[in-house]
């Protein structure tokens, strides 16, 4: 994992589009652990595709490119409830449920700050806005192409440098090195 000036990186990538496969909170640990299926690249493909007269069965598809984003020294996060949150009660646990069900894009995506107190923002869809301060921030990535033959298991992905299987809600193993 690269540890990075969040400044620089929100100014080279956009989250908007990209779906929420995991957002953790780890309270003891004082990390928001952040895993999206990013849409960025492979739309912008589409979109040059499209305006090459490529048809939707023509196209062929990028690898899905899967990024890691962990968030250090975390501190005042908040939560603010979209209009389809339907849990009776807010919980970080819950936030996480929620997500793994119904995964869904980043509408509002934002870093602001200087070095060792950053602010970031996170809205969710309609799901709601999340945002907490923090102190640095890692980044991993991994590309992977579907691996299913069309059957049951269609998030079924293999990493594309490896070879390693992996499933699509789960492209990162839950432990955090850094």
């Amino acid at each position: 994992m690269k540890k990075l000036d969040p400044r620089q990186l929100f100014a080279q990538i956009s989250l908007l589009e990209s779906n929420v496969l995991r957002f953790s909170v780890l309270r003891e640990e004082s990390v928001v652990d952040l895993v999206v299926d990013y849409a960025a690249e492979a739309l912008s493909d589409w979109f040059e595709a499209r305006a090459r007269g490529v048809t939707r069965e023509e196209y062929a598809a990028p690898p899905r490119d899967f990024r890691r984003l962990v968030f250090w020294g975390v501190s005042a996060l908040r939560f603010r409830p979209g209009p389809r949150w339907r849990e009776p009660v807010f919980s970080w646990d819950g936030l996480r449920r929620v997500l793994r069900q119904h995964p869904p894009a980043i509408t509002f995506a934002e870093v602001t700050g200087s070095e060792g107190a950053f602010c970031a923002e996170f809205e969710f869809e309609t799901w709601g806005l999340v945002s907490f301060t923090f102190e640095g921030i890692c980044v991993n990535r991994r590309m992977g192409t579907g691996a299913g033959d069309g059957g049951d298991d269609s998030s079924a992905y293999v990493d594309v440098e490896t070879g390693e299987p992996f499933d699509f809600h789960e492209p990162f193993a839950e432990d955090i090195v850094m």
